[in-house]
């Protein structure tokens, strides 16, 4: 909601926290029901969304509904408007226009004392090709650290999987240096919540980002960014945007509706999302554990990675343990990173560890909040869905725990007929 005005025309608001909040305010002319979403949802007990199209957005020539750019002068107000709130609420960052994203409103960080940072990297020293190309993946995904990240205080610790070669150590500094990288040998066999617990075990850093061996950085300040949000007040788990080799994406953050898995799997990794979603940080179930940030105290204080999830859904219940807390996740996806990861592998995971998911977590993932059941994109919830060629807005009616669904239209290029 700092990012981007999404509620739009149509809200109701109890009239006394709208009084205590001081109303509309004129000074933010052509931002004012920005502002005021803003200063109510400070200070709301409860915020509530109905998942239905309620009403429509009538298309004028004045209007920004025909042309966004009719009213660039409220978009400046809206980014007075995100500028004062970050004031207000004590948030380290300026506000901005995005350009070539009309009404987006960019955090740029502006952190007053940067903490130290541990990047925490399991590794077996596993090898892959990559654009026709073997690499060894984790000499890539350090390279990139060291020739692409902006932040000035980090360190690298690098968790050796018992199964490694001798020598791997060794091998990776001759590669590529590493002075900023201590190894850690593993002793026990591979479990990669005890390997990331291991991790933090030997890492000195405020704030924890967890990251795998086959990534590799592309967006230079990637750890301002996480950083930004992993220390808000309220805030737990921090993730990215995860791009497949051919720029399509891997994730964008995880969902829960029928299952658990990746939200829009497979789109294009330039696609904007429903409503711009995919351009803005965004608050999410959970992310993947492929880059996971949280502080170091949140991250102790529910007990790190659960080790009876030894290789899937590790990060879900990592992140559904500090929304326990009180703490929600967030998906930033001006953060990019490369995944080399294979998006043909199987996606089949333990039964166990599944029923063991569902058997913790049963009264969190029964219903998304921070999912809209009308929309998706490609693949959802790891599963191909099928649809006809071109994107499309698929409007479920939902019935108590019925989830059907009803028609599926084409999204029009021009006003349905009859339409206003």
């Amino acid at each position: 909601l700092r990012c981007h005005m999404y509620l739009n025309h149509l809200g109701a608001y109890r009239r006394t926290l709208v009084d205590e909040v001081g109303r509309f305010r004129p000074e933010f002319d052509g931002a004012q029901d920005h502002d005021l979403a803003l200063r109510c949802t400070e200070r709301a007990r409860r915020v509530g969304h109905v998942p239905r199209v309620l009403y429509h957005w009538r298309q004028a020539e004045t209007s920004t509904a025909a042309d966004p750019e009719t009213k660039s002068w409220a978009y400046d107000a809206g980014v007075r408007v995100v500028q004062e709130a970050l004031e207000r609420q004590g948030v380290p960052a300026v506000a901005e226009r995005r350009p070539g994203y009309s009404g987006i409103v960019d955090l740029r960080p502006r952190l007053v004392e940067p903490p130290r940072v541990s990047i925490v990297i399991p590794t077996a020293g596993g090898r892959r090709l990559v654009c026709a190309e073997e690499i060894r993946l984790i000499d890539r995904c350090l390279s990139s650290i060291g020739e692409r990240t902006t932040y000035d205080d980090f360190e690298v610790v690098v968790i050796v999987d018992q199964s490694a070669e001798p020598g791997l150590e060794d091998s990776i500094r001759a590669a590529v240096g590493a002075e900023q990288v201590r190894f850690v040998r593993n002793p026990r066999p591979f479990n990669f919540s005890e390997a990331c617990n291991l991790g933090r075990e030997n890492a000195s850093g405020d704030v924890l980002v967890f990251l795998n061996d086959d990534t590799e950085i592309v967006t230079a300040d990637w750890l301002d960014r996480l950083v930004l949000f992993a220390t808000m007040d309220g805030v737990g788990a921090v993730g990215a945007k995860l791009l497949y080799s051919d720029g399509r994406i891997q994730h964008i953050g995880l969902v829960s509706r029928s299952g658990m898995g990746h939200r829009s799997m497979g789109v294009s990794g330039d696609h904007i999302g429903p409503y711009g979603s995919y351009t803005t940080p965004t608050n999410v179930l959970a992310v993947t554990g492929a880059c996971l940030a949280v502080e170091t105290t949140k991250f102790d204080d529910v007990g790190g990675f659960t080790p009876e999830f030894p290789l899937s859904f590790n990060d879900v219940d990592l992140c559904l343990k500090l929304v326990r807390n009180g703490l929600r996740t967030v998906l930033d996806p001006v953060v990019v990173i490369m995944h080399h990861e294979s998006s043909s592998r199987d996606p089949s995971v333990s039964s166990d560890e599944l029923d063991r998911l569902f058997d913790r977590w049963q009264y969190l993932l029964d219903d998304d909040p921070y999912d809209n059941p009308g929309m998706h994109l490609g693949k959802r919830y790891g599963v191909e869905q099928e649809q006809p060629p071109g994107w499309y807005l698929q409007l479920r009616e939902l019935t108590g725990d019925d989830r059907r669904p009803a028609r599926v239209w084409p999204l029009p290029s021009s006003p349905l007929p009859g339409s206003d």
